[in-house]
């Protein structure tokens, strides 16, 4: 399997999984959570028979793992939003979390 196909699916992903935390940080945030970390781990596990060899995108992440630390970012109007900051190791980000981390 050439390296190109793996790449753009590691960017798909990349792309996809952050757009979706971001999403689910503004909805919660919205509704009044406090929340830092999302960790995401969709059931399915990257079977190299089928996904070929899964690469680290340029976030650290690696299907089907991907972790996020909430974060602000204000734009050119001075508007603040809530966004999802990868994360490769929530646990040196949270070491209260290890224990945890441990089970997902």
């Amino acid at each position: 399997m050439s390296d190109v196909p793996v790449n753009q699916a590691a960017v798909f992903c990349q792309v996809a999984m952050q757009n979706f935390a971001n999403h689910i940080l503004r909805f919660v945030v919205d509704k009044g959570s406090n929340l830092q970390v999302l960790s995401i781990k969709p059931s399915e596990e990257a079977d190299p028979a089928v996904y070929g060899t899964v690469v680290k995108d340029s976030n650290g992440h690696r299907w089907p793992e991907y972790n996020y630390i909430r974060g602000h970012t204000t734009d050119v109007t001075g508007t603040t939003t809530v966004v999802a900051h990868p994360s490769t190791n929530v646990v040196l980000d949270f070491p209260d979390l290890a224990e945890f981390m441990q089970y997902i």
